[in-house]
């Protein structure tokens, strides 16, 4: 959980871990960093992959995965670099975070990011560039991609001019979703740390937001393409179907021996 009060960013860690201190707390906190760098870095990594199948020479399954894979190993190891921006707890900020509702009782362990340090300073600013340079590396490559299909789309059959459309609106809302549940927020963390503004109950809103990103994009594929959305209505109606018939089928032998007896 990530809660911002008094300008400072406490990275709280919760459930079976609640009271686990140092290094552990520390080496989870930059596990979920990476995590989340991570799923930010893949949406852009989507778009670079499509726009160099249609703008450029395809990329081979090992330049793609050499691409990815070396910026995950970056998002991993600058999140790691963390254990210098964070620092342990302190009475003074004990006593800021108990001024939480949620954390007067029992106080868990946590780390604080104080934007007064130069470490913290920079570990905020990668937080942030990560996001925009993300996210402006998918709209460059987005309108790319829309040039080159309005180029070659006389070219293309129907069922391709289809099937690419499909591409497009599922690759629009699988980037969208997540800049509003995860990349708004976290300019918005980072900004208010900077600011040193108190944003309560931050974490309730991040966590479970960027938790649903893996779900929220299979949901899209099986609901936007025809052919997955048929198939999953298709069974759905099926599957209604039989209940209905199995349950005219007990309703009407139920009745049968009633009627039987009333004879």
């Amino acid at each position: 959980v990530v809660e911002v009060k008094g300008g400072v960013s406490f990275f709280i860690t919760l459930g079976p871990f609640e009271h686990t201190g140092y290094p552990y707390n520390f080496l989870m906190a930059s596990l979920f960093l990476g995590a989340l760098y991570t799923t930010v870095f893949t949406l852009g990594m989507q778009f670079v992959y499509r726009y160099f199948a249609l703008c450029r020479n395809p990329l081979t399954v090992a330049e793609f995965a050499g691409m990815y894979f070396s910026g995950v190993f970056s998002m991993f190891a600058i999140a790691l670099l963390s254990f210098f921006a964070f620092r342990d707890m302190s009475e003074e900020d004990t006593e800021l975070l108990k001024g939480h509702p949620a954390y007067t009782y029992d106080t868990p362990i946590y780390m604080a990011v104080d934007p007064g340090s130069v470490h913290s300073r920079l570990h905020i600013a990668f937080s942030q560039s990560t996001v925009i340079c993300v996210y402006a590396v998918i709209i460059y490559t987005g309108r790319k991609i829309n040039a080159k299909l309005r180029d070659v789309s006389t070219d293309m059959s129907e069922s391709t001019r289809a099937a690419h459309k499909q591409l497009n609106k599922v690759m629009i809302i699988q980037a969208s979703y997540p800049a509003v549940v995860l990349g708004l927020p976290i300019l918005v963390a980072t900004l208010c740390i900077q600011l040193r503004v108190d944003v309560l109950w931050a974490g309730l809103y991040l966590v479970p937001s960027a938790s649903l990103i893996p779900m929220a994009n299979a949901i899209t594929v099986m609901l936007v393409i025809p052919s997955f959305r048929n198939r999953l209505l298709g069974k759905l109606q099926k599957s209604g179907k039989i209940k209905g018939v199995s349950g005219s089928k007990a309703f009407s032998t139920e009745l049968k021996p009633n009627m039987s007896s009333m004879l």
